[in-house]
């Protein structure tokens, strides 16, 4: 079985070690406190460089000013459906 993700494998890792890869991914940071963040992205900020660390929590912080000037949604009229079920292979 083959996959169709475009991700480059992995390269082996040293014997007695962990190797850890990222994956890109797409947060709401501005929507999460910075404990939550941390959970979630903790890891991978540490492995960053200082300079790109303080970038990324100037763009966070940004973020969350912004998110806190939005109003909230009314959410009286939403109507909740549930997605359609796929079975093995794609097929309906």
């Amino acid at each position: 079985m083959t996959s169709g993700t475009t991700l480059p494998a992995p390269s082996v890792a040293m014997r007695g070690t962990v190797q850890r890869t990222f994956v890109p991914a797409r947060l709401l940071a501005g929507f999460m406190d910075d404990n939550h963040l941390q959970q979630v992205a903790g890891e991978y900020l540490q492995s960053l460089d200082p300079r790109a660390r303080a970038a990324l929590s100037a763009e966070t912080t940004k973020a969350r000013q912004i998110v806190a000037t939005l109003a909230p949604g009314q959410l009286d009229n939403v109507v909740l459906r549930q997605p359609p079920q796929e079975s093995v292979g794609g097929a309906k």
